[in-house]
């Protein structure tokens, strides 16, 4: 997980904020939800232009979007995935998520 690292993140997964809900929408955005009953919308079309994400662009493979056993991450395969620290800083709260089926 790229954005999991220790070097990358100054704080371990929190298990009380893990993921349980995770929406693709057709914009390469993601509808996420955590376990504290919060949401946030992460954009991934900026890493679309890194290598190891550039299979994303393929709409029925980002749509194959899963979630880790644990929370601890979204993931396409055992290459592409998205740590719940990084969805959670850098996603925008969402409070319109009520339209979507999470």
């Amino acid at each position: 997980c790229i954005f999991h690292s220790s070097s990358l993140t100054k704080r371990p997964w929190n298990p009380y904020r893990a993921i349980i809900n995770v929406q693709p929408l057709d914009n390469y955005e993601l509808i996420i939800g955590f376990s504290n009953h919060e949401y946030r919308q992460y954009d991934v079309k900026p890493l679309l232009e890194k290598d190891m994400f550039e299979p994303l662009k393929n709409r029925a493979f980002f749509k194959a979007v899963k979630i880790e056993q644990g929370g601890y991450a979204v993931s396409w395969n055992e290459d592409i995935d998205i740590s719940e620290y990084e969805l959670w800083s850098n996603g925008k709260v969402s409070l319109d998520h009520e339209k979507f089926s999470i």
